[in-house]
């Protein structure tokens, strides 16, 4: 008799963590080093969606940061 899977594995990344749907408790598992996180599927879509939200805000915040810098290296260059 084949035993049924427990969990279905959705990442991994061995230096990071991973992602995995137990069938038993019917949760979505996330494994960060240290910090484990378990919620229900619309608590896991939502997190998808903020972090999602949260790359697209990063990248404007680096190019902004990027183009500050800039600006204030070729101030500087100027005004040597």
């Amino acid at each position: 008799m084949q035993q049924e899977l427990r969990k279905h594995l959705l990442a991994i990344d061995s230096s990071f963590g991973s992602v995995y749907v137990c069938n038993q408790c019917n949760r979505v598992h996330l494994g960060l080093g240290e910090t484990h996180l378990m919620t229900d599927i619309e608590g896991f879509q939502s997190l998808v969606v903020l972090l999602q939200r949260a790359a697209a805000n990063f990248e404007l915040w680096a190019e902004d940061a990027r183009s500050a810098a800039s600006n204030a290296w070729n101030r500087e260059i100027g005004h040597a």
